[in-house]
Parts: structure tokens; C-alpha cells; sequence
């Protein structure tokens, strides 16, 4: 003879008082609230394993059926929350710094382009604390891996003189120039305004075979006064010097020749305002 189905549910089990034990037991929890809860906390202190077993399969079930709903509130209560979520996830972060470092590493590992992508956008939308941030970087490396560092800053330099030989010239000739004229401390380029470029787009490509000329000084630089009285640079004097005016390609020849003269007759010869500094 067939079991009777269950007075609540309708499924056939075995029955309490005419309902399945499922149903019997959620009836008298609803009629004996306070003895429910009693037994449910001697039995949780009594099987703290299972207790907590239960409980995280009660929230992965409540949470995979309402999903959208629960998403929903806790996207609700964090716009209504920023700052306290602020406030929480900063603690939890510090609180667990080890961790987020390890999740951080390997979410960069695993997303590549990701991160290529993101780091683009930020430094687009942040040049300046973009810039700051690697200056700060490289010097951070430079500190921890000195001979490296020395190593690829002399690498970095033969391959810029290999591929820029007149900037390079005209750097070295500026350095060269104020080691020999002037007293002080050496500025760079720009505070002097001088322009290596600039120099270079003036006077143009080499006319000829490059190993027979020069960047020339058409007034020599010994001609000038680059100290003040008071024996500080002159500032003016270096800018004259190093103006892109008084720049030109020279056959090396007679570059040599000319050997640093200045008179009225060179500056005539080369089309040039003929100055003395004072």
C-alpha cells in the first residue's frame, strides 16, 4: 500500500502528523519561534563545523536564486556608503597588504594587455604624475642596481652619439666652449637659450662629404667676453655665441686656418656683422 503524500508539500515521504519532517519541523518553528532559536544556537555551539558548513551553503544557494537582486542593493548601498566603503576598503587593504600585493601581481600576470591598456589611459589622462612616477621609478632602479644603471646610461649614450653625431658635436663644442671661456657653474643648454636643433636647421645638411667639414664658430668663441666684472657668466655673450646665426659648415682645412682669428676681414669674408665685446 502506498505512503500518503505529505499534507503541505504533496511529495510522498515519510510523514509526522501528516506532513513530511521537512514540513513538520518549519510548521513548529513558526509556531515556537523562541525554542527554534534556542535549539538552533545549542546545536551551532554544539557542531561549529557543521553549523558554519550550513550556513555557507544556505548563502551560496540564497545568493546563486537571487543574484541580480542582491547585486542590485549592495550596488545601492555602496553609492548611498562611498565614503564609509572608502574608509573600509582602505583598512582592509592595509590590514591585508601582503595579500592585495599577491592578487595584484598575479591579476597583472594573467591580464597583459589589460594592464598595457589601463596604464596608457592613466598616463594620458596624468602626464605630469605620469612623468613623476617614472622619474621616480627609474631613480628607485638607478639606487638599487648602480652598475646596471651605469652600464645602461653609457650604452644609452654611445647609441645617442652614434645616431645624433652633429648634436653631439655641438654639445661637446657648449661644454668645450664654456670650460675654456667662462667661470661658474655650468647651466643647461636651455637656460642659456640655446637650441642644438635650432643651430642645425640653420645652417642645414653638410654641403659635402661630412669627414671634411666642420661646425663652425664663424666669430670665435675666444672672442667673446662670457665673464661679467663682477665674475659671474654673461649670460648674453654666451647667447650671442652659441646663436644659431653664428653657426656655419667650414671645410676642415680651412677652419684650421682660420685658427680663432677675428677681424674685419673674416667678418666680411662670411657676410657677418663685424662685433668686439667689451
Amino acid at each position: 500500500m502506498a505512503k500518503p503524500n505529505c499534507a503541505e508539500c504533496g511529495e510522498e515521504k515519510i510523514r509526522v502528523k501528516g506532513m513530511c519532517k521537512k514540513c513538520y519541523m518549519k510548521k513548529w518553528q513558526k509556531e515556537n519561534p523562541e525554542k527554534a532559536k534556542a535549539a538552533t544556537k545549542k546545536w551551532q555551539k554544539e557542531n561549529p563545523k557543521k553549523a558554519k558548513a550550513a550556513a555557507n551553503a544556505a548563502n551560496r544557494k540564497y545568493y546563486k536564486e537571487n543574484t541580480e537582486k542582491i547585486k542590485a542593493l549592495s550596488k545601492k548601498w555602496q553609492k548611498e556608503n562611498s565614503e564609509k566603503v572608502k574608509a573600509n576598503n582602505k583598512k582592509w587593504k592595509e590590514e591585508n597588504s601582503e595579500k592585495v600585493k599577491a592578487a595584484n601581481k598575479k591579476w597583472k600576470k594573467e591580464n597583459p594587455e589589460k594592464v598595457k591598456a589601463a596604464t596608457k589611459k592613466w598616463q594620458k589622462e596624468n602626464p605630469k604624475k605620469a612623468k613623476a612616477a617614472a622619474k621616480a621609478a627609474t631613480k628607485k632602479w638607478q639606487k638599487e642596481n648602480p652598475k646596471k644603471a651605469k652600464a645602461a646610461a653609457n650604452a644609452a649614450n654611445r647609441k645617442w652619439q652614434k645616431e645624433n653625431p652633429e648634436l653631439c658635436r655641438l654639445r661637446n663644442e657648449f661644454r668645450d666652449g664654456l670650460n675654456n671661456y667662462a667661470e661658474g657653474k655650468k647651466m643647461p643648454t636651455n637656460k642659456y637659450s640655446i637650441s642644438y636643433m635650432k643651430i642645425l636647421k640653420y645652417i642645414g645638411p653638410c654641403p659635402g662629404d661630412r669627414a671634411l667639414y666642420h661646425i663652425d664658430h664663424i666669430r670665435p668663441l675666444c672672442s667673446f667676453n662670457f665673464i661679467n666684472k663682477d665674475g659671474t657668466q654673461n649670460l648674453e655673450e654666451i647667447k650671442k655665441a652659441f646663436a644659431p646665426e653664428n653657426h656655419q659648415w667650414l671645410l676642415a682645412s680651412e677652419n684650421l686656418s682660420k685658427n680663432r682669428q677675428w677681424s674685419q676681414e673674416i667678418a666680411d669674408k662670411y657676410g657677418v656683422e663685424y662685433e668686439v665685446s667689451i
